[in-house]
């Protein structure tokens, strides 16, 4: 006996053979997770595959383009799809589109003319929306579905489609979804809770203070005071005149003088408030505790960075309980700005000197109203 399994050659899956070429449009997971399956199931040659990107990303199927596999990169789009898939692709070649964009049917069409094999990723029903929105906008992915699957059912039309479903991918995130925002919507519509009554929000307009010698210099100023340099002061006046429509009731500013004066700039605009300096609204932590020293760096950030969200969530909304339906100015600094647009689900930015970004609030709940000047 040499050691193999005489029954190992039933056990091998028959290769279909194909001599097309085979282009695929995406490189991402689900490019790369279907690759070993299209060698474990068709006896092609690597040559015979082709891998269309507008990115650069060659790394993600390098030992497959070492071994002859083609990678282009370019950017599909209705001006050039035609010509570009006519290069490519010839009657019985296969066609997978892993693009994920709003223009799937122009390309199927195509594929349909052509004698082309189309194959698309997962395509499925929103389960009931058609109970939620009557009209369903014309650019999302459900409209482009459903116009999808008219056309499979079509008798006259007989498109040599199918669908590449996978479990173990992020597009199972998209079905549990759907399923959570019709079982919200589903909720809202049962309980319809009340908005917030309108006299009863806070506005208040966060504003990161005007430039200093030291922000020119991108030095780190933390707790050192450092005023405003000229510009700074042209920041502030000319935050004050966009603001000067706007009946503000108070200025809020960290007591540090880049901030107060800052404040005391746009304050001029509004006659009836008042500058309030407050040392908490710089939001940062010199120490953490006394065995600060013994804990790993990477902990002490995350634990500071939690502390500073948590005090800022806190003071915005005991200020708006106590500024309910008025609205205020608040002159803090970059980082805690930062902080805060994340911690209320914003991408964190950078905001620039003299820019502001409003937040709401009815004493409970926080978000951001509206962005301005980034």
């Amino acid at each position: 006996m040499d050691g193999t399994n005489k029954y190992s050659q039933f056990n091998r899956p028959k290769k279909a053979k194909f001599t097309g070429n085979i282009l695929i449009l995406g490189c991402g997971n689900l490019t790369q997770h279907t690759l070993p399956l299209l060698f474990k199931h068709l006896a092609i040659e690597y040559s015979q595959i082709t891998i269309m990107d507008f990115a650069k990303k060659k790394n993600r199927i390098r030992t497959e383009l070492n071994k002859g596999m083609n990678y282009i990169q370019i950017c599909l789009n209705k001006k050039n799809c035609q010509k570009i898939l006519k290069e490519h692709l010839k009657k019985q070649d296969i066609f997978i589109d892993f693009s994920g964009n709003f223009d799937v049917q122009s390309r199927m069409n195509w594929c349909e003319q052509h004698g082309v094999l189309f194959l698309d990723t997962d395509i499925n029903r929103w389960k009931n929306l058609t109970t939620l929105l009557d009209n369903p906008t014309d650019k999302t992915l459900y409209s482009e579905q459903r116009e999808l699957f008219a056309l499979a059912k079509g008798e006259q039309s007989k498109p040599q489609t199918g669908i590449i479903d996978s479990g173990a991918h992020p597009i199972i995130i998209s079905h549990f979804t759907k399923e959570a925002l019709t079982d919200m919507t589903n909720t809202i519509m049962k309980h319809k809770p009340a908005a917030p009554e309108k006299e009863k929000i806070c506005y208040m307009m966060l504003v990161r203070h005007g430039e200093t010698a030291w922000n020119v210099q991108k030095k780190r100023q933390g707790w050192t005071d450092i005023p405003l340099n000229d510009e700074g002061r042209k920041q502030a006046k000319i935050l004050g005149e966009k603001l000067s429509a706007i009946p503000v009731k108070a200025v809020y500013a960290s007591a540090l003088s880049r901030a107060v004066e800052t404040a005391e700039i746009v304050s001029k605009h509004h006659k009836n408030s008042s500058v309030i300096p407050d040392p908490s609204l710089r939001f940062y932590r010199k120490t953490f505790r006394p065995w600060n020293f013994l804990l790993p760096k990477a902990y002490k950030k995350k634990r500071m960075f939690q502390e500073i969200v948590t005090d800022s969530i806190a003071y915005f909304r005991n200020l708006a309980q106590e500024h309910a339906g008025d609205t205020v100015v608040v002159v803090t600094h970059r980082k805690a700005i930062k902080h805060l647009l994340g911690a209320l689900g914003e991408a964190p930015f950078d905001l620039e000197n003299g820019g502001f970004i409003c937040l709401a609030s009815d004493g409970t709940n926080l978000w951001i109203e509206h962005q301005k000047n980034r």
